[in-house]
């Protein structure tokens, strides 16, 4: 049954959503070039910039370039044909399996380009961190760094580029090394370990752990209730069952829930 509406949802994606979600599995963003919502509707930095103007013609033809000459196939979970992953190979970097948001979790945590992201995403795979807590923590101390409550003596060696400073960070974090093992507790508790007032640059906690950099300057209700009580200590698996952003129209909405085929209970229609 499950196999027979992946074909229907295939043939027919869901209208209205950003392309990426709108079909099943894992958001298409190996498949799909248009990143236009994640990099102007998430944050950047340490969850902390919104960049809304961010997603040109000239970023998305230098992004399809990069992710087409890294992409060497996509990749589904066995028994199924989605193909919600890809194999990367970069000059100078082993090949590694990537999907999702790990794309562009690590450029964005830098403020750089899809080509560092892609780079740094591979050490990141083979060391075995999780693609959405890791960036942060990395984005977290250097924004500490920048306002002196981290200092050259809490981290001596810091290499001046924004670039290596992130794999400089990386590689400490996870051999837990100086400031390393301190971050490798995650923001919450390494901000309480640190002091100074870094709690306050702790700032996208639920359950005391990084969540995704999803302030899209509006409260939402069911996603703040499904990351609070969901199963998972980040994202939620169920959250690809309701609508990321509201639809602007009744028409649009009503057009929706007619094929709103995971919808939990009648009553949410």
């Amino acid at each position: 049954e499950v196999l027979e509406y992946i074909k229907v949802r295939e043939e027919k994606p869901i209208p209205g959503v950003m392309p990426i979600l709108a079909g099943l599995g894992s958001p298409q963003e190996m498949k799909i070039h248009d990143e236009k919502w994640h990099t102007e509707s998430f944050m950047w930095g340490n969850s902390r910039h919104r960049r809304r103007d961010f997603w040109t013609e000239e970023v998305e033809k230098a992004w399809t370039e990069t992710m087409k000459n890294a992409r060497m196939r996509l990749i589904s979970c066995y028994n199924c044909s989605l193909k919600c992953a890809a194999t990367i190979s970069i000059p100078g970097v082993k090949t590694y399996m990537m999907k999702c948001f790990s794309k562009l979790t690590y450029t964005m945590a830098a403020m750089s380009d899809l080509d560092f992201g892609l780079r740094i995403a591979q050490r990141a795979t083979e060391y075995g961190v999780d693609a959405f807590s890791t960036p942060q923590v990395m984005a977290f101390a250097l924004e500490l760094y920048e306002n002196d409550i981290l200092t050259d003596d809490d981290m001596p060696g810091l290499p001046s580029d924004n670039e290596e400073r992130f794999y400089w960070l990386l590689d400490r974090i996870v051999r837990r090394e100086g400031i390393g093992d301190v971050l490798a507790k995650g923001t919450y508790w390494a901000a309480k370990e640190i002091g100074k007032g870094a709690e306050e640059y702790a700032h996208n906690n639920i359950k005391k752990h990084e969540q995704m950099p999803l302030k899209l300057s509006m409260l939402n209700p069911i996603y703040f209730l499904m990351y609070c009580t969901g199963e998972k200590i980040n994202i939620t698996q169920i959250e690809g069952q309701f609508p990321q952003m509201p639809f602007p129209t009744r028409e649009e909405r009503e057009e929706f829930v007619k094929d709103w085929f995971q919808v939990p209970d009648e009553k949410f229609k």
